[in-house]
């Protein structure tokens, strides 16, 4: 995390290929906590937003893939794109205020950028 407490990783449940879970934990290896916890569903690229608080992160929930957040303290998980396409592999800009994702809609993949109505810094 940017304040330097946290690790936030991907970890693959049951070594199902369609269940890879969000945990954080503390740099110590310690305090372990699953964020997500969605069965037989992909949850993955985890990123920090700079309030090292909120986590951004790509589920397969409704069956293409969409981009989350989720606080670390109240485990709120909000869905912030919507739309045709899967959007995957997401960044968050040093002041929190926008992102940056791949959409895939019919085997093209673009790059795209959005501003964000909630502010993490």
């Amino acid at each position: 995390s940017p304040d330097g407490k946290w690790i936030v990783f991907e970890k693959w449940y049951k070594n199902n290929q369609k269940n890879g879970e969000i945990y954080v934990m503390d740099i110590e290896g310690q305090n372990l906590k699953r964020l997500t916890e969605n069965i037989d569903v992909y949850d993955g690229y985890p990123c920090w937003f700079p309030d090292s608080r909120t986590v951004l992160f790509s589920s397969e929930v409704e069956g293409v893939f969409k981009l989350f957040t989720v606080d670390i303290e109240t485990g709120e998980v909000e869905q912030i794109t919507f739309g045709e396409g899967n959007d995957q592999r997401a960044d968050v800009s040093p002041d929190g205020k926008k992102i940056v994702f791949n959409r895939t809609i019919d085997d093209n993949v673009n790059i795209y950028e959005m501003d964000l109505k909630k502010k993490f810094n």
